[in-house]
């Protein structure tokens, strides 16, 4: 989930710096009073698959004043500026510091193109994390909930499955039913085959432990009441007055 948000906000910041330079560049280019002179571009061109381009350099250029003004330049859109694109610079006589490339006018629309894509690609890749981390933050937020107000409760197993690889039993699922306070709920407890199976309660019931912070999830335990951390003293008691309960008992 935290790498989803940071990929937003990442995404997000991108976006808005582009699009801020973008609104300036045309802002001073389209000012009546700006000045245009002649500018240079040294730096790398670089193409992907000739769909995208990526130019990355440093533009300079000389002043009326007769200083000269480099500033590093960074230019993403879709295609390439034709192989003549003369480069000029504009702007504002108070402020030579601060100018628009004519490149980057130019490519105005394919910049915003090539922008809207990273953006719709980040805000993907985005929701893609977040709905991969939602389950490990809800397991974590129940785990949180039971070891604060984790309490036992009863349920019924409806069927039990093995997940094999090449033949090879690595994983053994029960589903289980058990009516917590939001009403009749289905829980699935998993373990690895060299770990046993769940805490049985009779003949066809497992132990749960739940808690009112989370009514609608429950944990089954396992035949040693892990996850529980309990001294080995009071488990072992634990397990000797469950394995004498000829069925389950009534739900707290």
């Amino acid at each position: 989930m935290l790498l989803g948000v940071v990929a937003i906000a990442a995404a997000t910041f991108h976006g808005i710096t582009q699009w801020r330079d973008i609104a300036r560049q045309r802002a001073i280019y389209d000012h009546a009073g700006a000045v245009e002179v002649p500018a240079e571009f040294t730096g790398r061109l670089q193409t992907n698959l000739g769909l995208m381009s990526e130019y990355r350099g440093k533009v300079r250029f000389s002043a009326p004043d007769g200083g000269e003004r480099t500033r590093r330049f960074a230019l993403n859109m879709f295609g390439e500026l034709p192989p003549h694109e003369p480069l000029r610079v504009r702007f504002l006589p108070a402020d030579p510091a601060d100018f628009a490339v004519s490149w980057a006018v130019v490519a105005e629309g394919r910049r915003i193109g090539h922008l809207g894509l990273g953006l719709a690609l980040g805000l993907l890749f985005s929701a893609v994390m977040v709905g991969f981390a939602r389950p490990a933050f809800r397991r974590a937020r129940v785990a949180a909930a039971l070891a604060l107000d984790g309490r036992e409760a009863v349920g019924r197993c409806l069927r039990s499955h093995d997940t094999r690889k090449l033949g090879r039993v690595v994983r053994r699922t029960w589903v289980v039913s058990w009516q917590g306070p939001a009403g009749e709920r289905t829980v699935v407890g998993e373990f690895p085959p060299r770990h046993g199976g769940p805490c049985l309660v009779g003949a066809d019931s497992v132990l749960l432990v739940w808690s009112p912070a989370v009514p609608d999830a429950a944990l089954v335990l396992r035949h040693d009441l892990w996850p529980l951390q309990l001294p080995p003293e009071r488990a072992r008691a634990v397990l000797a007055r469950i394995a004498e309960l000829p069925s389950p008992r009534p739900q707290p």
